[in-house]
């Protein structure tokens, strides 16, 4: 799955940035779950085409956002320990399907 690190959506529906920290708590949650692997939508903001309003990690012109710095931060991290997450398991006693058929 993918996390958004910015920014995004079209007109009318915008997902707000992320507060400070956020990145890096939802990382930690999605890792605490048995993901494997952190995966940011966008690593560079589109300059044009359909997903031109979806910010990425670098700005449209290549500048480092905070949520760039974010993210660093969070791979130095995973650096260090995370050599200890792959085949790491987590129970689950219950899963919720749903679905919106109209």
């Amino acid at each position: 799955l993918e996390m958004q690190g910015a920014a995004a959506g079209q007109p009318p529906f915008f997902h707000e940035h992320p507060e400070p920290g956020e990145l890096r708590l939802l990382a930690l949650l999605a890792l605490a779950r048995g993901a494997e692997g952190i995966l940011f939508f966008r690593d560079r903001s589109c300059r044009f085409g359909a997903e031109i309003y979806c910010r990425g990690l670098l700005d449209h012109d290549g500048a480092e956002s905070a949520a760039y710095h974010e993210a660093a931060r969070l791979g130095a991290e995973l650096a260090e320990w995370g050599r200890h997450l792959p085949g790491t398991t987590v129970p689950v006693e219950a899963a919720v399907a749903a679905a919106d058929f109209d």
